[in-house]
């Protein structure tokens, strides 16, 4: 049995920086993005059960279609709005961002550049500590590791793997099964044994308490906690300020430039962020 759901977004929605986001973050067994359909498949879990999900995406808003289960039940569309960034008044954030000359152009040609996150803060956590400090290419390379060793199957595709799933494997297990150095595998297990312990609902969008606690985790510092709110939480005014692709977008600004250059952003240093990011990736599709 299937069943499908519209989400309208509060303006515009340019599907061209969420294909971007998701192509370049394509993990295998994890996702399915065709820009070329205007479609994302994956699987969530909801009520306690895996449930397929395809999106499809147009200028105003997204429609959502599960291939299994008797749904949509009333978790869904918070999350969805969530993972989507679908709420935001953008119109009044590229109003602000599109008065300063670094954002004006792009504004102008492409409004409607959202946040695309993701949809549970755990993954956000775990797949940004892949990241640290590695190619892009291999950050997805470990987490198809991660996520056909420790995700559940479904027709496919794997779910994305419990928290405590990985949290229970031991530490020089998950290093070999992923290839990483000792301390990154600590690093992946002390965040999982955090949402082990303390998993948010799906699509929350905001606790602030587990990002005190990614913090006291070694191997964690504030690019990781700064690029774990922007695509995890909803947190509008994020800078991970350390960012190679963000200063490089700002014409390889050093550090103290970047501070300096984002604080007339403010409020909205998220989506300034999103939107320097938009302009290395290159478009979808």
């Amino acid at each position: 049995m299937s069943w499908s759901l519209r989400v309208d977004a509060n303006g515009p929605l340019d599907t061209a920086a969420i294909f971007s986001t998701l192509a370049s973050h394509e993990i295998a067994g994890l996702t399915e993005t065709r820009p070329d359909r205007l479609t994302h498949r994956r699987v969530l879990e909801f009520e306690g059960r895996p449930v397929i999900l395809t999106v499809w995406f147009d200028g105003s808003g997204v429609t959502i279609e599960g291939e299994t289960g008797d749904g949509p039940w009333p978790g869904v569309e918070p999350l969805v709005r969530h993972w989507f960034d679908l709420d935001t008044d953008i119109e009044a954030v590229d109003r602000h961002l599109g008065v300063h000359p670094q954002f004006k152009n792009q504004v102008r040609a492409r409004p409607g550049i959202r946040v695309t996150r993701y949809p549970e803060l755990a993954e956000s956590a775990i797949l940004t500590v892949l990241g640290q400090q590695i190619s892009l290419a291999a950050a997805r390379t470990f987490a198809g590791r991660l996520v056909a060793a420790y995700g559940e199957e479904v027709d496919g595709l794997f779910a994305f793997p419990d928290p405590a799933r990985i949290a229970e494997e031991p530490v020089e297990r998950l290093r070999s099964t992923i290839g990483l150095t000792g301390a990154r595998a600590r690093t992946i297990s002390g965040v999982a044994t955090l949402f082990a312990d303390r998993r948010p609902a799906a699509g929350s969008g905001s606790d602030s308490g587990l990002l005190e606690g990614l913090n006291e985790i070694p191997g964690i510092g504030p690019w990781t906690i700064s690029c774990v709110a922007l695509r995890g939480l909803d947190s509008a005014d994020e800078l991970p300020a350390s960012d190679a692709v963000l200063r490089r977008a700002l014409g390889k600004a050093s550090l103290a430039e970047t501070l300096e250059m984002a604080e007339a952003w403010r409020p909205f240093r998220s989506y300034a962020t999103v939107r320097l990011w938009a302009e290395s990736v290159p478009l979808a599709g």
